[in-house]
C-alpha cells in the first residue's frame, strides 16, 4: 500500500514498481517459483499536512483492508520558517 497526496503521481510510481518487477525472483535468485504469491501495490489518498485527509485515510484502511503487510509512506519535507 502507498499512501499519497498526488493519486496520479502515485500510480505513475506504481506503474513503474511493476515494470521494474516482472519477474518474482526468490532469495536464490530462482525465477517462476509457484510457491512465491506476487501482491499488489494500492494507491490510497493521504495528504499529511491535513489531519481531515490522515483520519479519512485511517478509516478507509480499517474498513477496507484486513492487515497492511507493507505501507509505503513518502513525505517529502522543505525549509519552511515557521
Amino acid at each position: 500500500m502507498t499512501a499519497a497526496r498526488d493519486m496520479n503521481k502515485c500510480s505513475q510510481v506504481v506503474n513503474e514498481i511493476a515494470a521494474n518487477n516482472t519477474e518474482a525472483k526468490n532469495s536464490n535468485g530462482d525465477t517462476n517459483n509457484d510457491s512465491m504469491k506476487r501482491g499488489t501495490i494500492k494507491c490510497m489518498e493521504c495528504d499529511l499536512e491535513s489531519f481531515d485527509s490522515i483520519k479519512t485515510f485511517i478509516e478507509n484502511v480499517v474498513k477496507h483492508e484486513p492487515k497492511i503487510d507493507t505501507l509505503i509512506n513518502n513525505a517529502g519535507t522543505m525549509n519552511r520558517t515557521i
